[in-house]
This record gives structure tokens, C-alpha cells and sequence, in this order.
């Protein structure tokens, strides 16, 4: 059978809740040497298909979309572009399908048993996230991190698109490669994030 379109929609509607999140690629915004804490917005995420008899089918996810980026311009983390002090994340990604799944990617700002990420457009990437929203202090440059298993994220977009394959990685990267995987992102204005405690 061949496989079948699959969208992954990273939406302008908020959850409601609130995830308390570090900046990246620098914690400490001041040099008091404590980490500030940043109270950030969750934003529903949908995969979008069809079943074997054509009927639409949804699933629900959330995500993060916007969260705080500090790079000490006198001190910087070279490899890093962007100085000071931004929110980062996209604003709007037009419905596109996307090719590139980065297999060997893994989180930067934190531990996760969670690999690979699908590829937005250069830097930008979808990958994982907090497993709960109670386990905080992530951080990131602009990606959008799904909250909860990226290992059940991945097996809803092949469930989708009926690929049978166990291997994960090699899963999506064929329903990437053959076309079958869309993204959008909805437009929506970047929300004011500002610290508002500490960590530690």
C-alpha cells in the first residue's frame, strides 16, 4: 500500500497551562550565579490524516513554541549567532512537506532518552521535549520541543501514514523522503517572557 500525507500542525491555540523553562544557551541571565526560571506557554500541536477508508483522523500533542534565549554578548557562546537576550521560536511556517529527518540529533540543553528530530528549515527542527510538563528548566534556540514520549510522537505520524516499519528513524525518514510529511506552523505574535524567579 502506499503511504499516505500526514500534517503535523504546530498551532497558535495555548494549552491554558504554563511550563517554567530555562534560557539557552546561557541560565544565568544576571551573574549571580542562579539560574532564572521563565514561565512560557504550551500550544497545541494536531496530527492530521486519513485511515485505510479515507476518513480524517486527528491526534493531540502540545508543544513549546517560544522559549527565553541568552547569549552573554561580552562572553559569548561562539557558536551561537544571535547575542543578548531573545524569545526564540518562529512566528509562522507555511504548510510545506518536509524531507529531512536528522536521525543522529540529540538534545543539547538537557538529558533525554529521546532522539532525532524533524527538520523545519535550517537550525529550526521539531524534537523532543519535557516527557511532563513538571519536568522543567529546558531550554532551546528556536526549535519547537513536543511535550511527552517523541517515541509515541513518532509512531503516531507512521500509525498516519500507514508505514509498518519498526525502526523508528528509518520510519520517518522514509515518509519524509517520499514526500508524505507536512508542517505548518500557525501564525501567532511572540509572547512576552521575562524571568520571573530562579532555579536554584
Amino acid at each position: 500500500m502506499p503511504l499516505r500525507d500526514v500534517l503535523i500542525t504546530i498551532s497558535n491555540q495555548t494549552t491554558g497551562g504554563k511550563y517554567w523553562a530555562s534560557s539557552y544557551p546561557m541560565r544565568d541571565l544576571n551573574g549571580d550565579y542562579k539560574e532564572e526560571s521563565y514561565s512560557v506557554p504550551i500550544y497545541k500541536v494536531f496530527i492530521t490524516g486519513t485511515d485505510a477508508k479515507g476518513n480524517k483522523i486527528v491526534k493531540s500533542w502540545a508543544a513549546l513554541r517560544f522559549m527565553p534565549y541568552w547569549n552573554d554578548p561580552k562572553k559569548p557562546v561562539k557558536s551561537y549567532k544571535t547575542r543578548g537576550f531573545v524569545v526564540s521560536g518562529l512566528n509562522h511556517f507555511p504548510k510545506q512537506a518536509t524531507r529531512n529527518y536528522i536521525r543522529g540529533y540529540t538534545i543539547h540543553n538537557t538529558y533525554s532518552e529521546y532522539n532525532g528530530a524533524i527538520q523545519l528549515k535550517g537550525n529550526f527542527l521539531i524534537h523532543a521535549g519535557p516527557k511532563t510538563i513538571a519536568d522543567m528548566g529546558w531550554g532551546r534556540a528556536g526549535c519547537v520541543e513536543t511535550v511527552g514520549n517523541f517515541n509515541d510522537f513518532k509512531k503516531d505520524i507512521l500509525k498516519f501514514t500507514d508505514c509498518n516499519m519498526s525502526d523508528l528513524h528509518a520510519g520517518i525518514e522514509q515518509v519524509a523522503k517520499a514526500g508524505k510529511l507536512f508542517v505548518e506552523l500557525l501564525q501567532v505574535a511572540t509572547p512576552i517572557v521575562k524571568p520571573d524567579g530562579h532555579f536554584y
